[in-house]
């Protein structure tokens, strides 16, 4: 057969693709079952991802809460010992402004007599502890009043003025025109083996004096002079 004869012949052949025959290759059902798969991973992998971050979202607002509960804490336990510290500050000014000293309360229940036997007093005169239930009264007396009665006095909102009995009479005098100048709420009362010439004391406090002092004797009196006492003694 002649050359020219061939590639008519060729040329007769049926061309599958251009009669509409698909060509070799993945059928049409495959390539969708494959699109669908891919869609529905990439759809588990979509929600997957979502739900990471859904909980690092999670993880981070509870972190973020903790955080405000120990900044909000750290800062409600600040002005707490701010305040603290404050109060502390205001009470040491206000006692280190106040006329004597402070002595500790001691226990302060009734004793049937003055002879009762009881704790010693942490300060002399006494200025809280065991007591008697009688009261002494107002004003100057001439002999000395016994510890007991005067624990007495102070509970019930009194100061006693105390001085030494072989004070000058010009002082005892002028001791005895301030105490009058009250009319009750304030004893004067003679007491041996005082540490000072006069020793005022209320509830708590006491204040020891070298010599007469007028305007120091009046601002103790001022300061604790008819403030009541029996819901700190409790008895």
């Amino acid at each position: 057969m002649s050359s020219r004869t061939q590639s008519k012949s060729q040329q007769n052949k049926p061309n599958p693709q251009k009669n509409g025959q698909q060509a070799v290759g993945t059928p049409p059902e495959k390539k969708r079952d494959a699109e669908a798969v891919a869609a529905a991973q990439a759809r588990e992998e979509a929600k997957q991802q979502a739900r990471l971050e859904r909980q690092a979202a999670t993880r981070a607002e509870a972190a973020r809460k903790r955080r405000m509960r120990t900044f909000r804490n750290a800062g409600i336990i600040g002005v707490l010992v701010l305040l603290v510290a404050g109060g502390i500050a205001a009470w040491s000014i206000n006692e280190a402004n106040k006329p004597g000293e402070s002595v500790p309360m001691q226990p302060s229940p009734h004793i049937a007599t003055l002879t009762t036997a009881h704790a010693a007093y942490i300060s002399d005169p006494p200025t809280s502890g065991p007591h008697v239930a009688d009261v002494p009264s107002w004003g100057v007396s001439d002999t000395q009043y016994a510890k007991e009665l005067q624990v007495h006095a102070l509970e019930d909102a009194g100061v006693v003025i105390n001085y030494r009995p072989d004070l000058d009479k010009a002082t005892v005098d002028r001791l005895a025109a301030l105490a009058r100048s009250y009319d009750k709420e304030v004893l004067m009362t003679p007491y041996e083996g005082l540490s000072d010439p006069i020793v005022l004391t209320a509830w708590t406090r006491i204040d020891k004096l070298p010599a007469f002092d007028e305007a120091r004797i009046k601002s103790f009196i001022s300061a604790y002079r008819g403030i009541d006492h029996h819901k700190d003694s409790g008895s």
